[in-house]
């Protein structure tokens, strides 16, 4: 079986890449203290080395971290072993229903942007199949308008091979206003310690 792209990134990178923040950023904390979501079952798509699993759980969330690299999720079990809440699997995010599971709270962090926008739709399906009626969605992408960008299309890291297609505000109702209800769009801010930090939409949803 040919090897994923993003386990070979894991692989060469590990924890060094540009987004295992060592740690939780603020908007996120935030997010969680001010009760828009209460602990639930609740699915991360594309845990990576499993931080924000890891700070849900500690809140009593009862968290799935999935990631389609063997080495992340590896690497999260080894970070995050001790804790009852919580449990990391590998998976496709294009095959959640091999989960066989339903979820109260799914969230994704830098996972939409790095979407081709012609398997977007496919994506967002996905994320229905495993999320209840009323459930809550978080999704975290690049905005269009950080420099990085400069309203370009999309951008390709040689270093990583891959490409980045960031969004606008607008794209967030497209994308998701059949399926769910937009309840926020903001931009927020984050990035690495010592490194400047990139400019992203934040939306929060709730399934029709």
């Amino acid at each position: 079986m040919k090897e994923h792209r993003y386990e070979k990134i894991y692989k060469k990178f590990g924890k060094n890449l540009p987004w295992c923040l060592e740690g939780v950023p603020k908007f996120f904390k935030s997010l969680i203290e001010s009760g828009w979501v209460k602990p639930c079952k609740t699915l991360d798509m594309g845990c990576g080395i499993g931080d924000y699993s890891n700070y849900l759980a500690l809140n009593e969330f009862e968290v799935l971290g999935i990631d389609i690299s063997e080495t992340a999720i590896k690497m999260a079990k080894e970070k995050y072993s001790s804790n009852k809440n919580l449990q990391f699997k590998v998976y496709d995010i294009f095959k959640l229903k091999e989960i066989k599971e339903k979820y109260d709270f799914v969230y994704e962090i830098s996972i939409l942007h790095n979407i081709e926008p012609k398997k977007r739709a496919e994506y967002i399906k996905n994320i229905c199949s495993v999320l209840n009626k009323n459930g809550k969605l978080l999704v975290c992408s690049f905005s269009k308008d950080d420099l990085l960008f400069q309203g370009r299309e999309s951008l390709y890291f040689q270093d990583l091979d891959n490409t980045v297609y960031p969004l606008e505000e607008k794209d967030f109702q497209k994308l998701f206003g059949k399926y769910f209800k937009i309840e926020k769009t903001e931009k927020v801010y984050m990035g690495r310690k010592g490194k400047r930090k990139r400019e992203r939409w934040l939306c929060l949803m709730e399934k029709k």
